[in-house]
């Protein structure tokens, strides 16, 4: 999925911009504890990042967790289950990109939620890999 925000109005008030996609998913933290991103490609002067949130009943944010920014390509790496516990959990999912008041860009291969002991592979294979990393059964 690429994200794209377009040049910025003048005048636009602040020192760069964001923008995202949400989606919910619903994740068995028990099995798949860990949230991985494949980020493709990341613009000049862009970034990327995730946000999740676990919601209540009225639909009001009782948890968030961030991954670190990336500024070029690589994979977010996160442990849902540890900071959340072991539980099935309906999650929303924010794709982020921000950066330059001039435009900003950035391509997100894949998003899954792994097994801890999957982490190592998956690694391993984005360094030593300049196409999409892959996990391979």
């Amino acid at each position: 999925m690429t994200l794209r925000l377009p040049q910025v109005p003048q005048g636009y008030p602040y020192s760069c911009q964001w923008g995202g996609v949400t989606r919910q998913a619903s994740v068995d933290l028990g099995r798949y504890p860990v949230m991985v991103a494949c980020v493709s490609r990341v613009g000049d002067g862009s970034y990327a990042h995730l946000k999740l949130a676990e919601h209540d009943f009225a639909g009001k944010s009782v948890r968030t967790l961030r991954t670190p920014t990336l500024q070029g390509k690589g994979l977010s790496i996160m442990d849902v289950g540890q900071a959340w516990g072991p539980q099935t959990r309906r999650i929303n999912l924010r794709l982020i990109v921000g950066g330059a008041l001039s435009g900003a860009s950035c391509e997100y291969a894949w998003v899954r939620f792994v097994r801890r002991e999957d982490v190592p592979k998956l690694q391993a294979q984005a360094q030593t890999s300049d196409q999409l990393v892959r996990l391979e059964p």
